[in-house]
């Protein structure tokens, strides 16, 4: 039988790379048996790989994996647009990041970017971090600036990253989110940490790349906020592009990689 496998995470750059530097040693040693036992065993003998953007890529082929497509996220631009009411109104500007409250995430990097700026910081999600980032709040008296978030519906998401000016994403991995995505399509301009590898993923020509370090961040923030054009720009290649990714065109795409599949077991 055909076997199509799924890959939304580099477990290389994602997983063991981060428990070993963070001396996680138990379990990088789990991980570190998934990849001689059952990592190589699987994509190697799969029938088509299909990976969830292009910095999954080189993993997929570093443990055997042949044909191997990229089809990104599905994002239901009826629920993610420029027209959609936002949930707040603030009498200045405000950066969104939503994300897990886990380490590999670094919202710390950001709360501390925007200390000395008069911005609004919006954070949603939930996770181990979310003490740990709340007394980092406390610590430098950002209390009136950050907003914590626990949960929202998707079908609700769309009107609080209409809220913001601005996407701000210090991820200490590679990769396209789904967040990234819908926050694109909502018309807001992204800043990303820039990537270790030299992996070009389809969304890059509409971000702002910057070190992934607060004064860095602080800088980029600055950089778009004093520069309209800058920003409009990249909102609108935003837009450009999410509707060369939209979740329809992704499931037609995958539709298609199954029933190719199908026929050519048949044969």
């Amino acid at each position: 039988l055909p076997v199509v496998i799924s890959i939304h995470n580099n477990y290389d750059k994602d997983v063991r790379t981060f428990y070993k530097k963070n001396k996680k040693y138990l379990k990088y040693l789990k991980f570190l048996y998934s990849e001689k036992f059952i990592e190589k065993y699987v994509l190697s003998n799969a029938t088509k790989i299909i990976c969830a953007y292009r910095f999954l890529v080189p993993y997929a082929k570093r443990h055997g994996g042949r044909n191997i497509e990229v089809i990104y996220n599905r994002v239901n631009l009826s629920r993610f647009s420029p027209e959609i009411k936002p949930k707040f109104s603030f009498d200045k500007k405000a950066i969104i990041y939503v994300a897990r409250l886990d380490p590999e995430k670094n919202h710390e990097c950001i709360i501390k970017a925007i200390t000395k700026l008069d911005v609004k910081l919006i954070l949603i999600g939930n996770g181990v971090m979310l003490e740990r980032l709340k007394s980092i709040v406390q610590e430098l008296k950002l209390e009136e600036k950050v907003i914590f978030i626990s949960s929202v519906s998707n079908s609700e998401l769309g009107s609080y990253y209409n809220s913001a000016d601005i996407f701000a994403a210090p991820i200490k991995q590679g990769g396209v989110s789904i967040p990234m995505l819908e926050a694109m399509a909502c018309g807001l301009p992204l800043i990303i940490s820039a990537r270790e590898d030299n992996e070009i993923e389809d969304i890059d020509d509409a971000v702002l790349f910057t070190k992934n370090n607060p004064d860095d961040f602080k800088k980029a923030i600055l950089k778009l906020i004093n520069e309209p054009r800058l920003q409009e720009d990249l909102i609108q290649k935003g837009l450009a592009k999410i509707k060369m990714l939209d979740g329809l065109k992704m499931e037609e795409k995958e539709e298609e990689i199954y029933r190719n599949i199908q026929v050519s077991d048949q044969i």
